[in-house]
């Protein structure tokens, strides 16, 4: 968990300057590993390793923005760790009054399913503002990467139906899979987006390969 800090907060040689903390040395992932690598047992073990790193589970400390919102950049070529079949984020919100019961829903599924997450990532999300294709809504977000392998996608169209039950939806921005049924139902106001970019004839100009799935 994260709050931002005060200049009382900070060390007294930083509250004069921006700060700027000793970056430490890079490591890196020389090649892509083996995919095998990568399985239930070898994440379980990383995520206690991660957990018990800090004394008690709590440790605090101050750290600057890249740090703390991209911790994984500390890490040349990270992604190799996933291997030649690489990965991909699925990343959903759910309103407020049911972010509870919502999320244990979809971590219960995962984890009958046996499946794993080698980074998740829980943020809370502020008021929906009004356009069309916004993805936070007032609630609780969870972002999850899974290594893609066999079963993988429809395993996750399992997820869309547990998120629709909790009215909440995906962001599009890190999604590859998901349906055009599942977006129109999610993203209410995607008839007002389609009909600003007939008006201003966008669709004969800029168009994608999810745009086309989605029924941009």
């Amino acid at each position: 968990m994260g709050e931002h800090a005060s200049v009382n907060d900070l060390p007294k040689n930083k509250r004069k300057s921006p700060l700027r903390l000793k970056k430490k040395p890079k490591l890196g992932v020389p090649f892509m590993l083996p995919n095998f690598l990568l399985n239930g047992l070898s994440i379980k073990i990383f995520n206690w390793l991660y957990y018990h790193k800090a004394k008690n589970g709590v440790h605090d400390s101050i750290i600057d923005y890249n740090s703390f919102f991209y911790p994984l950049d500390s890490i040349d070529n990270w992604n190799r760790i996933y291997g030649k079949r690489g990965f991909t984020q699925y990343q959903f919100v759910v309103p407020k009054k049911v972010g509870l019961e919502g999320i244990s829903a979809i971590i219960k599924k995962i984890s009958h399913y046996g499946k794993g997450s080698f980074l998740a990532v829980l943020k809370t999300a502020g008021p929906y503002n009004g356009n069309y294709l916004s993805f936070p809504m007032e609630g609780y977000t969870l972002a999850l990467d899974f290594p893609i392998s066999k079963g993988l996608f429809p395993f996750l169209d399992e997820l869309d139906e547990v998120i629709l039950q909790y009215g909440g939806r995906l962001y599009p921005t890190k999604d590859v899979r998901m349906k055009e049924a599942f977006f129109k139902v999610s993203y209410p106001d995607m008839n007002k987006f389609i009909k600003v970019r007939k008006n201003i004839k966008a669709n004969a100009t800029f168009e994608s390969l999810q745009s086309k799935r989605l029924g941009l």
